[in-house]
């Protein structure tokens, strides 16, 4: 069983961060970086991911976040995404909370 992990690159324009997108998610192991929570891109991906808009926006954030954290994971359970400064805000308000981190011990 593939044991959940991942991280989500943050950045700002112009600093690489395309490209280190591009070389992690080439690698088939660490995750399928993108920028699902783009807002003005929002309704591009939920649509790809099959989750009901309206308007420009998912319908429910919430699943639209579910959907990401499944279409952003490589098979061994490694969830990748990057997370641009303007979309922060509507990431860590819409989506329920922040999230409870999980860590195990050897």
């Amino acid at each position: 069983m593939a044991v959940r992990s991942g991280y989500i690159l943050c950045g700002t324009p112009r600093t690489g961060s395309t490209l280190l997108c591009s070389l992690l998610g080439s690698t088939g192991v660490l995750g399928r970086p993108e920028s699902y929570f783009r807002e003005p891109d929002e309704a591009t991906w939920a649509q790809r991911l099959g989750v009901p808009i309206e308007g420009a926006r998912a319908r429910n954030y919430r699943g639209f976040v579910g959907a990401v954290s499944d279409a952003a994971r490589t098979e061994n359970g490694v969830f990748g995404a990057r997370i641009m400064w303007g979309s922060l805000e509507r990431v860590t308000t819409d989506s329920g909370g922040p999230a409870t981190r999980r860590t195990s011990r050897l």
